[in-house]
C-alpha cells in the first residue's frame, strides 16, 4: 500500500524523471541489501519502507515518461516504472506473510490454551478467542489445526455484515460474548 506521491512542483524533463528514480531505486536496493544482511531483521519491519522508496522510484519514472515525447524513452520508463511496483509488491507480500506466521504461532500457543484445558483468563482480545476455539475442538474431540490467522474484515452496516473472525485451518470462528460478559464467552463456527 502506496502511502507517499510525487507531486509535479513545475514541468519536468524526462530526464530529470529518469535520474530521481534511478537515485531512489538505488536507494531502495541499497537498504535492502543492508537489512538482509542483518540476520535478526525481519522484513515485516523493514519491507514496507523500503517499498515505499520502489513505489517513489516508480512514480519519478512515470513522470519523465508522461514529459517525454519520444516513444521509446516513455515505454522504457514505464517499463522501468513496472519493475519497481512489482519489487514493492514482493516486498510487501514477504513482510505481510512472515506477520502472518508470526501471529499464526501466537494463536496457536493460545489455542493450546484451551485445548489441554489450562487457565485463559490471561489472554486477552484475539489470544482468548484463539483459546475459547481451543476449548471448542477440545469438546468435540476435533485434532488440533495447523495455522491460526485473524482475519480483520471492513465494517460494513447491515444485520448480515461480514465480521472479524478467526481463520483456523480455513474454516472461520468468531466468538460470543453474550451480554457483553468476557468470562461467558464462546466460540462457534461460521458459513
Amino acid at each position: 500500500m502506496q502511502k507517499f506521491e510525487l507531486k509535479r512542483i513545475t514541468e519536468i524533463a524526462p530526464n530529470c524523471g529518469e535520474s530521481l528514480g534511478e537515485l531512489l531505486a538505488r536507494l531502495a536496493t541499497h537498504e535492502e541489501e543492508r537489512f538482509r544482511a542483518i540476520e535478526t531483521a525481519s522484513v515485516a519491519h523493514w519491507g514496507g519502507n523500503i517499498a515505499q522508496l520502489l513505489y517513489l522510484a516508480a512514480e519519478a519514472y512515470e513522470a519523465g515518461a508522461s514529459a517525454s515525447i519520444g516513444h521509446n524513452r516513455s515505454d522504457r520508463y514505464e517499463a522501468a516504472a513496472q519493475g519497481f511496483r512489482q519489487r514493492a509488491e514482493k516486498l510487501e507480500a514477504e513482510g505481510k506473510a512472515q506477520r502472518d506466521a508470526r501471529e499464526s504461532k501466537r494463536l496457536l500457543k493460545a489455542f493450546d490454551d484451551g485445548y489441554e484445558g489450562r487457565d485463559i483468563k490471561r489472554h486477552a482480545f484475539d489470544n482468548r478467542e484463539a483459546a475459547l476455539v481451543g476449548q471448542l475442538f477440545a469438546q468435540a474431540n476435533e485434532p488440533k489445526p495447523k495455522r491460526i490467522n485473524k482475519v480483520y474484515v471492513q465494517r460494513q452496516l447491515g444485520k448480515d455484515s461480514p465480521r472479524d473472525h478467526l481463520l483456523v485451518d480455513d474454516i472461520k470462528f468468531v466468538v460470543e460474548y453474550p451480554g457483553g460478559r468476557i468470562a461467558d464467552g464462546f466460540a462457534k463456527p461460521i458459513a
